[in-house]
């Protein structure tokens, strides 16, 4: 009956809307795996999964659900795989896919429950698993009363592997059996390339300066982070301050902030490189990860706020100390992981962010020991999607012994 009631809701808008015409679904070739991610978040937690099956010869064929995410995986992979937006979990949709790709196992990113999508792999006998599983603490108490239904969708895979102990106990009390369940920790941890890091002189930055970006900072931070911005640039004089908005459209915002500051600014759109004694307004798109490469220090945005948090594990793979605030639910398990490791802080307004600052600016031995340990705490992370292909085989091989 829910189902019923799902298709019911679901048919005018994939009437409609959908974005995935039959006729690109005719052109699909067969393909040994089908991975499904939503965002571009799914898509690089997947990356390393992915690259680890090319090694090994497999043709994959990935569904995304965001545009963000079909363009990062075009990206990534171009010809490699085989690529397609999600047809809204519309059911004769998933059932053309299936019939026209026979994979021989379907795999999940992070919890992406579309009822058609799994309903019909189990219709069509196929292996599924679920990756990088991960249910946050204020989405638990959302679903919990939803207990039957996300039951029925997760029994549907063969097994779960859980970023974390705490996000194993959470999919255990749906009644999920515990053999299942494999803790393995964040795929992401896989995908952070260690090596790509820029030169302070292709970025217009003083080699000896003390650089400082706060990333994805979100709306209701902004005025805490321009305040510590504010105080930093009248304390520290060799300081350069790079300050990356989560979303764009705040941009004009930020500037108008910083003006009754009495602070000047510049922005990358119109070709400047950071200054000392100016703001630098990244106001682009993907360029994020090479301001943090030149970093001395940074700050993760979506933290001071209740926003859940953003990429901590990025930064910290450069070797520098990673600050950010409270609130932390999206990022709990690789925040707390790095605090533990001693390469990280947390500071919960923008006197803490100052007084911080100021402290690691003071000392380059703590920088670099901090530095160190955030990197450190990273590499020990990863190998995991080798893990998880290399159990994923042992599970098939011991399910063709049972048949």
């Amino acid at each position: 009956m829910i189902f019923k009631i799902y298709n019911f809701l679901i048919s005018p808008v994939t009437k409609f809307i959908n974005p995935v015409k039959k006729n690109e679904i005719e052109k699909l070739k067969k393909a040994n795996v089908w991975i499904h991610c939503c965002s571009l978040g799914e898509i690089m937690a997947a990356k390393s999964l992915v690259d680890e099956l090319l090694s090994r010869n497999k043709k994959i064929f990935l569904t995304a659900f965001t545009s963000s995410g079909l363009n990062k995986a075009q990206e990534l992979w171009g010809e490699k795989i085989q690529i397609l937006r999600f047809p809204l979990d519309e059911k004769s949709r998933i059932m053309c896919i299936i019939s026209q790709v026979s994979p021989e196992i379907f795999i999940d990113v992070e919890t992406e429950l579309w009822p058609n999508m799994l309903t019909q792999v189990r219709k069509f006998k196929i292996p599924a698993f679920l990756v990088n599983a991960r249910i946050s603490e204020k989405n638990y108490r959302r679903i919990k009363y939803f207990k039957k239904i996300f039951r029925m969708l997760l029994s549907i895979f063969v097994k779960i592997y859980a970023q974390s102990a705490a996000d194993a106990r959470r999919i255990l009390s749906f009644g999920i059996n515990p053999d299942k369940i494999k803790i393995t920790g964040n795929l992401k941890y896989d995908s952070v390339d260690i090596e790509d890091r820029a030169s302070r002189e292709i970025s217009g930055i003083e080699p000896s300066s003390f650089v400082v970006t706060f990333g994805s900072i979100r709306s209701k931070e902004e005025d805490q982070v321009i305040e510590a911005i504010f105080h930093l640039l009248h304390k520290l004089e060799d300081i350069y301050i790079i300050i990356a908005p989560r979303h764009l459209d705040r941009v004009d915002i930020i500037k108008t902030k910083l003006k009754r500051k009495s602070l000047d600014y510049n922005t990358r759109s119109t070709g400047f490189h950071p200054q000392k004694g100016k703001v630098f307004i990244l106001d682009t798109l993907g360029e994020l990860r090479k301001f943090y490469s030149v970093s001395d220090v940074a700050f993760v945005g979506g933290s001071m706020e209740d926003y859940g948090g953003h990429n901590i594990m990025e930064p910290a793979s450069f070797g520098i100390p990673v600050l950010f605030g409270p609130y932390i639910s999206n990022v709990e398990n690789i925040a707390n992981y790095i605090l533990k490791s001693k390469g990280g802080m947390v500071v919960r307004n923008a006197q803490e962010l100052v007084d911080e600052i100021i402290k690691l600016y003071q000392s380059s031995e703590l920088r670099r020991k901090m530095g160190e340990n955030a990197l450190k705490a990273i590499l020990q992370k990863q190998g995991i999607a080798k893990e998880i292909i290399q159990d994923i085989e042992a599970t098939l091989s011991h399910l063709s012994s049972q048949s």
